[in-house]
């Protein structure tokens, strides 16, 4: 986290010292390969999903701020959508391409930030890797900001699904290198293009997390977040 950071924002700036200091002693928390992280400029951040918690500790492994693509429901609860905001949350409607949500992503990808966008689209209590959803392949394409492969271990046994209780379980947070894609600069990217670059996401969490992924044919649709 730069000097910077900390004068622009000293909310999450704190709250990031904070996790430094808290987080190896509750939950022996390990990160790997922080020096795949560019320091700065645009860029997609991409992990795996298996908790609630998953955002709290992605914030905590990546050395600079980031904003982080949530689903619109869990603003729906005041407490929570207040602090998910404060921490630079905004939502997205998962069930459509929500086009509010990709501008909103678009402009802060312009100007140098880092989006957390999970590719799974929600938590995944299997073992093998969902299928992606296309917006983080679109984000890529349309922005040609690089994408991070972030592999969580351990999250889901902090708060497991269909628990509300946290557990002091140990967690790893794995940073990949950064995949680069060809800038499309405003064309629209065919179908197919997309389904090749989230299948070239989801291989490389594959390999970073070390749980399997089989890629199976994508049906026309919607392009989802």
């Amino acid at each position: 986290m730069t000097m910077r950071d900390f004068i622009r924002d000293p909310l999450y700036s704190i709250t990031y010292v904070l996790t430094q200091l808290i987080f190896p002693v509750l939950f022996r928390f390990k990160v790997a390969g922080r020096e795949n992280v560019p320091p700065n400029g645009a860029l997609i951040v991409a992990p795996t999903h298996r908790s609630y918690v998953d955002p709290i500790f992605v914030g905590a492994a990546l050395p600079r701020r980031a904003f982080y693509m949530a689903k619109a429901e869990a603003f729906e609860v005041p407490l929570l959508g207040a602090i998910m905001r404060a921490y630079h949350a905004f939502p997205v409607r998962r069930e459509i391409f929500d086009r509010r949500a990709i501008r909103f992503a678009m402009h802060l990808l312009a100007h140098g930030e880092a989006l957390v966008m999970f590719p799974e689209g929600t938590r995944n209590p299997h073992h093998e890797l969902l299928q992606p959803k296309l917006g983080i392949a679109y984000l890529a394409l349309q922005t040609g900001a690089p994408v991070l492969p972030v592999a969580l271990m351990g999250t889901e046994g902090v708060m497991p699904i269909g628990e509300a209780r946290l557990r002091l379980a140990p967690v790893e947070v794995r940073f990949g290198e950064a995949l680069q894609f060809e800038l499309l600069k405003g064309e629209k990217p065919e179908r197919e293009l997309l389904v090749s670059v989230a299948v070239e996401i989801m291989r490389a969490l594959s390999n970073l997390s070390g749980r399997p992924f089989k890629p199976t044919r994508m049906r026309g649709g919607e392009i989802n977040a």
